[in-house]
């Protein structure tokens, strides 16, 4: 989630490294932080990718990003999928 986001932030396209990425939280994300995950939807709509699967797998985190965490990660995850 620190490198898409890093990418977003500095205007780094990179397709190969998101895509990597992308397959990496496409296998699960019960270990990751609500925050890590909300980071990553909000930094890959910042870059313009979507890819289904992924943001299914994101969706599926949704009430445990909104219990763990705060009103940023809510946001930040809310507005990703707008």
């Amino acid at each position: 989630a620190n490198t898409i986001w890093a990418m977003r932030r500095f205007k780094f396209d990179c397709p190969y490294l998101i895509e990597a990425v992308s397959s990496r939280a496409n296998r699960g994300m019960e270990d990751w932080t609500a925050q890590g995950i909300s980071n990553l939807a909000h930094a890959l709509a910042e870059l313009g990718y979507f890819d289904q699967s992924l943001f299914e797998e994101i969706a599926k985190q949704a009430e445990r990003i909104s219990m763990e965490g705060n009103e940023q990660s809510v946001t930040n995850t809310l507005w990703a999928f707008a």
